[in-house]
């Protein structure tokens, strides 16, 4: 039984009357199977890694209006940050992101949402729609963090965060996105290192700051479009 190649030269090069015809006529259609493989494997690849992974880049959850004032709050009310100080650490690094992707034009530093968020009372709770009215913004982007640690079991190293994230219309305090009452959660994964969780106090506080990092990058990547190499969460 012949190889699928050998059928397919045969049958794109007949036999010629003259056998110095029939060789270079052989010869050249091998050539030409043997250059079409590369390309064919190329085709194979790309499809097989598109049906395991997904097209190579991810479009935005949501497309913010540039063109209004836009404001963050990082909400941690239920005490999830081991530190105060990491909810400052997780809203600069989506307000860096944003203004770097250029995704708004003017952006209210969290600084002035968490000033007026730190007055809610139990008797006196304070809207979203007042956060955002009070800092003068548009758009208020909502992002509560559900998780944030560095080890399932106390000896993997795997920081993993989970955050959901709203986007309201300061002016009629309305749900811009997503429709999901909850929010459109996103859980941010950092490499697994087996054998390497924090030993010392430094260490623990930089991988503290670290997955941080990485979770604004999580959240402030579903407003735009990014490659899927590039991409730090799921959801």
């Amino acid at each position: 039984m012949p190889s699928p190649i050998d059928v397919r030269v045969h049958e794109a090069c007949p036999r010629g009357p003259r056998s110095g015809v029939r060789v270079v006529r052989a010869g050249l259609c091998v050539a030409l199977v043997l250059l079409a493989l590369p390309l064919a494997s190329c085709n194979i690849v790309g499809a097989g890694y598109v049906l395991l992974h997904g097209p190579p880049t991810i479009p935005p959850e949501y497309t913010l209006d540039k063109t209004r004032t836009t404001a963050l709050l990082i909400d941690d009310r239920s005490g999830v940050l081991p530190r105060r100080i990491l909810t400052q650490q997780i809203a600069q690094s989506v307000e860096s992101a944003l203004l770097d992707k250029k995704l708004v034009d003017d952006l209210i530093s969290s600084r002035a949402t968490r000033m007026i968020a730190s007055q809610e009372q139990h008797d006196k709770p304070i809207s979203l729609q007042q956060i955002a009215r009070g800092v003068g913004a548009d758009v208020l982007i909502d992002v509560t963090i559900d998780a944030f640690s560095l080890s399932p079991d106390g000896q993997t190293f795997a920081p993993t965060s989970t955050a959901r994230v709203k986007v309201f219309d300061a002016e009629t305090g309305e749900r811009l996105w997503p429709e999901q009452r909850e929010g459109f959660t996103r859980t941010i994964r950092m490499p697994t290192q087996q054998g390497s969780a924090p030993t010392s106090r430094t260490e623990l506080l930089e991988a503290q700051r670290t997955l941080a990092s990485w979770t604004g990058i999580g959240v402030a990547q579903l407003f735009y479009k990014r490659e899927r190499t590039d991409d730090k969460g799921r959801g």
